[in-house]
């Protein structure tokens, strides 16, 4: 049985890929609320965040509400970037 600090070390390894990722997508967000400040369109777009949710629940990896509970945060985050509201993002763009 492994032990528990090789597990751990695991688990970080992954936490980092995931901020990684995460940074990554905040940085796309960023720049299409740019494009969408130009346009003047709306920023919240629940069908697209709908969209985001049943394409991930289809890999079946995590449940439908698991998935939306995490994206709720992801999304309220992006939503922050793309009104350029005060946030603590820098975009690496």
């Amino acid at each position: 049985m492994p032990k528990i600090t090789h597990l751990r070390q695991e688990i970080d390894k992954i936490d980092d890929a995931i901020l990684e990722l995460l940074s990554r997508r905040l940085s796309l967000a960023f720049q299409i609320g740019k494009i969408k400040n130009q346009a003047q369109k709306e920023i919240l777009d629940l069908q697209r965040e709908e969209e985001i949710i049943q394409r991930l629940a289809q890999k079946q990896l995590l449940g439908q509400e698991e998935i939306r509970q995490i994206y709720h945060q992801i999304f309220l985050l992006t939503k922050q970037i793309q009104e350029e509201e005060e946030c603590s993002f820098t975009p690496s763009v």
